[in-house]
């Protein structure tokens, strides 16, 4: 099933399509987001970088053109991101400046999902922020290193859970 939206602000244009990958027996959410926007034509695939996604470029152009729509000749930028709050914490991490960040959400099947990234040099260790936090959604997880997963039954517990693991990150080491 895919479900999306067409946002239009000032010339630019952006869709955002929720559609699900095929990888071995299972289908990991990918949200796909296509912005056209100015400037020399041309298509860009970011995100998933295998060989078979770039090269879908041409596969997707043949298509449209052989169904008889019309190839934008604009600047075209399609992002092809996992919906995964893992995914999404090692992003965010990355970027310059962030040395924690602990995240919250719901799964597919109503629980709630809690993560945690660290940068090494931030001096924590992300099993002990998400430890007492995945009490407060009923439930338990960890792990080691950098990046840790936690679970429970109780998505209501998800914004207490991220005030615990904020307290756990700025209290003193």
């Amino acid at each position: 099933m895919l479900l999306g939206r067409v946002a239009r602000a000032g010339g630019m244009s952006l869709a955002i399509v929720h559609a699900r990958a095929a990888l071995g027996v299972e289908a990991p959410r990918v949200n796909i987001e296509v912005h056209l926007s100015g400037g020399l034509p041309g298509t860009n695939i970011v995100g998933l970088p295998e060989a078979a996604v770039r090269e879908s470029r041409d596969r997707v152009r043949s298509a449209l053109l052989n169904a008889n729509f019309d190839w934008p000749q604009r600047r075209i930028t399609i992002n092809l991101a996992p919906a995964d709050l893992r995914d999404l914490a090692i992003a965010i991490r990355q970027q310059p400046g962030v040395e924690i960040v602990v995240l919250g959400g719901v799964s597919d099947s109503g629980g709630a999902s809690l993560v945690a990234a660290v940068r090494p040099a931030a001096g924590r260790v992300a099993s002990e922020l998400i430890k007492d936090a995945a009490k407060a959604v009923g439930g338990g997880g960890g792990g080691k290193g950098d990046i840790v997963a936690a679970g429970g039954k109780n998505p209501e517990g998800i914004d207490q859970a991220l005030a615990i693991a904020q307290a756990a990150a700025t209290a003193s080491k």
